[in-house]
């Protein structure tokens, strides 16, 4: 079942607390349903008819306004819940109350067309690890339960010609980013792609970061490091960055001589030119890879709308 629902405020009914009671469109699941209630992340997003008749983010509303809650939303009726649009979040980021925020309370009105996404995990349609030179040309998506494409720790990925947008009569496309490549060595390539309907990111370049977690016995020259949450990959030759977070200041730099294994997932051994000085287990000193940061990627003649940033 789909993941994404969608319909019309046909009432507002404290609009003070952010409640409002929302019809919603046949064919579409009731945001009451165990795929929605269940799920960690959900967001409503403010539609407006555009002058071509398509719907697109209404102006001045908040993209991401939050409506989880353990009491909402109740079924008022076959097809209306009362639902309550509580804060409007970012990654965990609260970016205030609907509660007396004159933005949101001004936002949401009667007659609105909201799309109700919800999403457990960023799983994709498409979703490469260490791939080199993948090529994705003339693909179309209409609906995926998370993002579009995910693709890390891997090199020279191009996108061409891809089209990711709702089918006729849908508001939204996905749950998640459009497309998300993380820790490439070159690249990616992003060209003539159309993304409309993205329910967070439409592009996503980045890397993730490391974090020493403890020095060999047998070697003061080797340091283990890992990522926490994520992967972490690291190459002979590569450069490493040492930043203190705490005072956001550069500590060290340092290259990688050797290292006990060259996948990015799991903790690794790594030889260094010269040691880290920081303590084993500080989450204060976050470790950069220069060397597969997304360098030297390209976003040529796309067109990206309606996405959640």
């Amino acid at each position: 079942p789909k993941n994404i629902t969608q319909g019309v405020v046909t009432a507002i009914v404290n609009q003070r607390d952010g409640i409002y009671e929302v019809e919603i469109d046949p064919g579409h699941p009731m945001p009451d349903g165990p795929r929605f209630v269940t799920s960690d992340l959900r967001w409503v997003m403010v539609m407006e008819k555009q002058e071509d008749g398509s719907w697109g983010l209404k102006p001045g509303c908040p993209s991401t306004v939050g409506w989880k809650s353990e009491r909402y939303p109740i079924r008022t009726g076959e097809r209306t819940v009362r639902m309550r649009l509580s804060t409007s979040m970012d990654h965990g980021r609260s970016h205030g109350a609907h509660k007396d925020n004159p933005m949101l309370l001004s936002a949401v009105e009667e007659g609105d067309r909201v799309a109700i996404l919800s999403r457990t995990n960023g799983r994709g349609a498409f979703v490469a690890v260490e791939c080199n030179t993948l090529v994705y040309r003339d693909i179309e998506i209409n609906h995926s339960p998370a993002s579009a494409f995910g693709d890390h720790h891997g090199e020279r990925s191009c996108y061409v010609g891809v089209t990711v947008r709702p089918s006729e009569g849908e508001l939204f496309t996905t749950t998640a980013d459009g497309i998300f490549v993380t820790n490439q060595r070159n690249g990616p390539w992003i060209e003539d792609c159309f993304l409309r309907g993205i329910g967070d990111d439409a592009v996503v370049v980045k890397n993730s970061v490391g974090f020493l977690k403890g020095i060999t016995e047998d070697d003061a020259q080797r340091f283990r490091i890992g990522g926490q949450g994520s992967w972490f990959s690291v190459m002979p030759g590569d450069r490493l960055a040492v930043y203190d977070m705490s005072k956001r200041a550069l500590v060290s730099q340092h290259e990688v001589i050797s290292v006990s294994s060259k996948r990015p997932m799991g903790d690794k051994d790594v030889a260094l030119d010269q040691p880290m000085t920081h303590d084993p287990g500080n989450d204060s000193f976050w470790i950069y890879n220069l060397d597969n940061q997304c360098n030297g990627f390209v976003l040529k003649n796309n067109t990206f709308m309606d996405h959640r940033r």
